[in-house]
């Protein structure tokens, strides 16, 4: 019999499915098309689900139950952390807090959260199809969101005069808000909440919504103690207590604007930056804390570190060639996407995005010359 505890995980990635097994004996349960080709010969046919069938999680997890004793239910995903939740209190065993996970999930309800603490500086309404009485923006400009939207789809900044369409789900139309855009990824225990690092965001052009590049820096801080303890009431008024967190922002001149609150690592792989840049490991350390054991917050000041997305014009793909022979110790992720024939569309959302990778460096000017000598290690030509 397997010594290890028994976590019940949700739509992981590989690496976080490689990092949960270190810790546990994983049962998965995912939907089809994340299926990766390492998860193929481990997850049960059985246990590839509709996340929005919410009935049939409950069903297939209570079978489980029959079968294997839970410690734990988990997801990393932002689509899996409210079928964790559900699914760990039907089972009554830990795993992410209910209302905190419904509270991130839905941006309105985030909004409402910060709007009862006196927390909220950004003006938002809620959108319901067919409930527009005026289909322009009448002043300012705006921010159209689903309210459970993800990766920046349907996401549409809208100017002043601007016409909303017909939303085809319920949205939430705030206030835009200028400035530059960062996140905190944050780690609590027992409602103490501990800054594990501001990451710096660099945002797609004409669109402004889907993020292309993410740094961090752990000789620049950004936010002053002031600012920090304001985003702890943030997390206190979202009810995280407990596990990751990642909080986004803005910030212009001396004002801090809240964009979107998670409990979960931040996307995009910004889980692995904080640990190539601190030495702190938020997804093993996660696990931790769901299984009980003791988790210390500790940080070292080691390198910067960056994901880079790669970004063409729109065109078709007529040559490209990616990165030749074995890659550096410095770049610690790679993905490529590109093939000739491709058909590069103009970037909307997250999933228009055609390749990434990480890379490490001592300084931030070290840094950002080693993504440019990255990037020109691959050939494209696009017509």
């Amino acid at each position: 019999m397997d010594s290890k505890p028994t976590v019940l995980l949700l739509g992981p990635t590989d690496d976080y499915l490689k990092k949960v097994e270190a810790k546990a004996f994983v049962i998965l349960i995912t939907e089809p098309a994340r299926v990766t080709p390492y998860q193929r010969g481990l997850v049960d046919p059985d246990n590839l689900l509709d996340f929005n069938d919410v009935n049939a999680l409950v069903r297939r997890a209570l079978e489980l139950q029959r079968q294997f004793t839970f410690d734990g239910v988990y997801s990393f995903t932002e689509l899996g952390m409210e079928c964790a939740s559900i699914l760990a209190s039907v089972l009554e065993v830990p795993g992410p807090d209910l209302h905190c996970s419904f509270t991130c999930r839905d941006k309105l309800m985030t909004r409402q959260a910060l709007e009862r603490r006196g927390l909220n500086t950004v003006g938002f309404e809620w959108v319901r199809p067919g409930d527009i009485d005026e289909p322009w923006i009448a002043s300012g400009k705006k921010v159209l969101k689903p309210v459970d939207g993800t990766g920046s789809v349907g996401v549409r900044i809208i100017e002043e005069g601007g016409l909303i369409g017909p939303p085809s789900s319920r949205c939430i139309l705030e206030d835009y808000v200028e400035g530059r855009e960062f996140s905190c990824e944050t780690f609590s225990i027992d409602g103490q909440h501990f800054k594990l690092a501001v990451t710096e965001k660099r945002l797609s052009q004409p669109c402004g919504v889907v993020e292309v590049g993410h740094v961090i820096d752990p000789a620049q801080t950004f936010i002053s103690a002031a600012q920090w303890g304001y985003l702890q009431q943030i997390l206190d008024a979202i009810g995280l207590r407990n596990g990751p967190g990642h909080i986004e922002f803005k910030l212009h001149d001396e004002a801090i604007h809240i964009i979107e609150c998670h409990n979960r690592p931040g996307g995009d792989r910004i889980w692995s930056l904080v640990e190539i840049a601190t030495g702190f490991d938020m997804v093993s350390a996660s696990i931790d804390r769901l299984l009980g054991t003791p988790v210390e917050v500790q940080l070292l000041n080691r390198r910067c570190a960056a994901i880079h997305y790669f970004e063409y014009l729109p065109g078709t793909v007529r040559h490209c060639q990616a990165w030749q022979g074995s890659l550096p110790a410095d770049i610690h992720w790679l993905d490529w996407k590109l093939s000739p024939g491709m058909v590069i569309a103009p970037m909307t959302n997250s999933s228009d995005r055609y390749g990434s990778f990480i890379v490490s460096a001592g300084s931030r000017t070290e840094l950002l010359e080693r993504i440019t000598e990255v990037e020109q290690q691959f050939e494209v030509e696009i017509a």
